[in-house]
């Protein structure tokens, strides 16, 4: 089952944010969905969609 293209948008986004800031942990709730765009942008590029 491949990854919704609004959950690769939000991890996308997600990730570009947090890099933008110096990839620094704000508060406890960045951990979880660090690792959850992590996994979703994984699953996308093991499925070979190509919009990630």
């Amino acid at each position: 089952m491949s990854p919704a293209s609004a959950d690769l948008t939000w991890a996308a986004e997600f990730l570009a944010e947090f890099e933008s800031r110096g990839s620094v942990i704000r508060d406890g709730s960045d951990p979880p969905r660090l690792g959850r765009a992590r996994a979703l942008i994984e699953h996308a590029r093991a499925l070979g969609i190509q919009s990630v």
